[in-house]
C-alpha cells in the first residue's frame, strides 16, 4: 500500500528518499528477468501459431 505514494512524479519528488529506499529494496533477479525475456522471445518466434494455441492462450 505504501508504494501507492509513488504513482505520480510529484509524489516521488516529494517523498524522494522514501522512493529511493523503496527502489533499493526491490531487488533485481537476473534469472526472473531472463525467464520473462525467454517467454517473450518464444512468442515472437512463433510467427504462425496454431488456432488451438491462440484460443487457449487468449490471443484474440
Amino acid at each position: 500500500m505504501r508504494s501507492l505514494v509513488f504513482l505520480l512524479p510529484k509524489e516521488r519528488r516529494r517523498h524522494r528518499q522514501a522512493y529511493v529506499d523503496f527502489l533499493d529494496a526491490a531487488k533485481y533477479y537476473p534469472d526472473v528477468f531472463q525467464r520473462m525475456i525467454n517467454k517473450i522471445q518464444a512468442l515472437i518466434d512463433d510467427t504462425s501459431p496454431s488456432m488451438e494455441n491462440v484460443l487457449s492462450q487468449g490471443h484474440f
